[in-house]
């Protein structure tokens, strides 16, 4: 057990709510603030405002208390006054989640009695029963598997929620492609009397085609026949012009004789 001891105002409690900070804390009021933003030094007379607060708590893993391949391990937390807080682990970018899942069951965790405070020890004495038993679990490091086990229990309900909807997905198609195959079996019945249609319409024009061109050809036939007979007649009134013509001349020559 490790005791921060000091006069007030000396920063014993800065301590303690950096260390829960960096280990995800995000109710500012824990934090003795209104706003988050409000973890960031404001300055002084003599000291100008940051833009951002950060903290890094460097664990000793040498005996691989948390699960991860390094002798150190170093999780960082930072803030800015836009309120976008970001985590590290090993200076690599991770989640607030991935951040719990490293101090899960290690009695470091966020809501673990790690870090106590003034006034909590008497909170844990008069801690309900649900909250004793979180306290055990976490001291037993079985929170973790609690989490886990949650987390199994949510992904399941999210899968049995996708596999209903995609249930009713299938049942909607089905309907459909019910639909689908009657509308289906109207367009190839369509398709095939548009083209016995066609077959029949085709084979009726080409009967009138062949009646109108026969209908052409024999009123042709008729029509140079009359061509014909207007030529003969026209012939023939020529010549009786001319007989007559030429009658006439002769009585005149004669009554010019006598």
């Amino acid at each position: 057990m490790s005791a921060v001891v000091g006069p007030n105002g000396s920063g014993k409690s800065n301590l303690a709510d950096a260390v829960r900070w960096v280990l995800g804390e995000a109710s500012a009021r824990a934090l003795r603030g209104q706003r988050m933003e409000d973890v960031i030094f404001n300055g002084t007379s003599r000291r100008r405002a940051l833009p951002l607060a950060e903290v890094s708590l460097v664990l000793d893993n040498a005996a691989g208390t948390l699960p991860l391949p390094f002798a150190e391990v170093s999780v960082t937390r930072r803030v800015d006054r836009g309120g976008t807080s970001d985590y590290l682990i090993n200076r690599g970018a991770c989640r607030l989640r991935d951040v719990q899942d490293l101090f899960a069951g290690t009695g470091l965790g966020r809501h673990a009695y790690a870090i106590v405070g003034q006034g909590e020890v008497d909170e844990v004495l008069r801690a309900r029963p649900p909250e004793r038993r979180a306290l055990v679990e976490e001291a037993a490091g079985i929170t973790r598997y609690r989490q886990r086990l949650q987390d199994a229990a949510r992904r399941r309900a999210t899968a049995a929620s996708h596999l209903a909807r995609l249930n009713d997905l299938l049942s909607e198609r089905q309907r459909a492609l019910t639909g689908l195959a009657r509308q289906a079996e109207r367009a190839k019945r369509h398709a095939e009397l548009t083209e016995a249609l066609r077959e029949v319409e085709t084979r009726l024009w080409s009967r009138q085609w062949a009646a109108a061109t026969a209908e052409r050809t024999v009123a042709r036939e008729a029509a140079d026949q009359a061509l014909a007979r207007q030529d003969a007649a026209t012939e023939a009134l020529a010549a009786a012009a001319a007989a007559q013509r030429r009658h006439a001349a002769d009585q005149a020559a004669a009554r010019v004789r006598e």
